[in-house]
């Protein structure tokens, strides 16, 4: 029974990871739609620093998903990396929410 339980929370931990990384691309194509055309410098340098954070986020959670997906893996032994995923992935998401904003 424990081990199972330990499957299940890892199953649920990977589907997040796997939920934010598709968030992660729903991102990526807002942030080059044309209605976030920087209008100044200031904005397109903003732009580019959370495009690149955006790949950034995007190949850690896959990189820590492929990784927790090995069968031998504990769940526990990554729980602050996903944890920091999530946390990176919360106020990049705030941050570009916020240059939407000021782009428009």
């Amino acid at each position: 029974m424990n081990a199972q339980l330990k499957n299940t929370e890892k199953s649920y931990v990977i589907r997040e990871l796997q939920r934010k990384r598709t968030a992660v691309a729903q991102l990526q194509r807002k942030l080059n739609s044309y209605k976030c055309v920087p209008q100044t410098f200031h904005l397109f340098e903003k732009m580019a620093v959370l495009k690149e954070e955006l790949v950034a986020l995007a190949n850690n959670t896959s990189e820590l998903v492929a990784t927790l997906q090995i069968n031998d893996i504990v769940i526990v032994d990554y729980l602050e990396n996903v944890e920091l995923q999530f946390k990176r992935f919360n106020t990049l998401h705030t941050e570009i929410e916020n240059y939407i904003q000021s782009a428009r």
